[in-house]
């Protein structure tokens, strides 16, 4: 597990090949890792490896289907690839999840603004403020 805490500060710190260096190491431990897994799929949508971001997903999402960045990523690249409606029940998982992920607001209310929901896209938007606020200086 030391492996992929190390690979998620590198992936914070934008060092995705290192990142997914020591994350494939914690999976090499334990093959059945959905965080790993996930982690790797962000590293791949980062990379913009749409179909090889979907294939880690599906991985995670079938060894923990509960596991809150697999449907962050989903979302992102559901955002990516113009799949609104689907981007949109990904994201709104995460925010169930945990209703103080910025990023997931930011990420549903691009969704909403580009389906054409501007009403909602306004919703998640303030929220999206509102959270990054007391961290901007």
């Amino acid at each position: 597990m030391l492996d992929y805490a190390l690979g998620r500060v590198l992936l914070d710190l934008k060092e995705t090949d290192e990142s997914e260096r020591f994350i494939r190491e914690s999976l090499k431990s334990d093959p059945k890792c959905a965080p790993c897994l996930a982690k790797l799929a962000h590293i791949e949508y980062l990379r913009g490896h749409n179909e090889e971001c979907l294939q880690l997903l599906a991985k995670a999402a079938e060894l923990d289907p509960e596991w809150t960045e697999t449907h962050l990523v989903y979302g992102l690249l559901y955002n990516r690839l113009g799949e609104y409606k689907l981007a949109v029940e990904s994201l709104a998982k995460v925010i169930e999840s945990d209703p103080a992920y910025s990023t997931a607001h930011f990420q549903i209310a691009l969704a909403y603004q580009r389906s054409g929901n501007a009403e909602k896209a306004k919703e998640h938007r303030e929220i999206y403020h509102r959270l990054i606020a007391p961290k901007k200086p």
